[in-house]
Order: structure tokens, then C-alpha cells, then sequence
């Protein structure tokens, strides 16, 4: 039985042979978009430095995902944040 690893990319969830199979499948996901809860967040700019495609921008000192075409949903901002004031929404 040929196992199989998972990883998401821009929307997609990918999912890549793990044995001699070149098979590649693709499930389009639903849309996600951040949302940050600014009765949480304490701007500790945590999310903004985690970013690696710096999707969050400050505006007047708080974090404003400001760039949603770039993120590449690796999920590092919600796992960082201490106040657990990022989370997904999905449309």
C-alpha cells in the first residue's frame, strides 16, 4: 500500500506519493481568510514578525493582515499568537 504525506499550498491541498508513485491529487479547498479578534490581541507584533511572506502590515501600532493574496496559509501567525486572537474563517 503506497502511503501518502499532506501539505497545503495557495488553496490546495496536496497530497504527494510517498513510495516509487509520481501520483499527485489535488482538492480544492474552501476559501480561508485571517481574521485577527482585536479584543484579544495585545499587538505584540508576534504575527507580524512570524510571517513569511509578511502578509500582516501595522497600522498606527496593530497588526492588520493587510496583503490576504499572499498568504500562503502555513498557519505560523495562529500558532504563535499568545492571546489565541488569530483564527481562520472560511466562506
Amino acid at each position: 500500500m503506497l502511503g501518502k504525506s499532506k501539505g497545503i499550498w495557495k488553496g490546495y491541498v496536496i497530497y504527494f506519493a510517498v513510495g516509487n508513485s509520481a501520483e499527485l491529487k489535488r482538492e480544492t479547498l474552501a476559501m480561508r481568510n485571517v481574521k485577527i479578534d482585536m479584543e484579544k490581541c495585545t499587538n505584540c507584533r508576534e504575527c507580524v514578525e512570524v510571517c513569511p511572506e509578511e502578509v500582516f502590515q501595522l497600522v498606527n501600532g496593530i497588526p492588520v493582515h493587510v496583503h490576504k493574496d499572499k498568504c500562503i496559509e502555513c498557519d505560523l501567525c495562529i500558532n504563535i499568537c499568545p492571546e489565541d486572537a488569530i483564527s481562520i474563517v472560511t466562506h
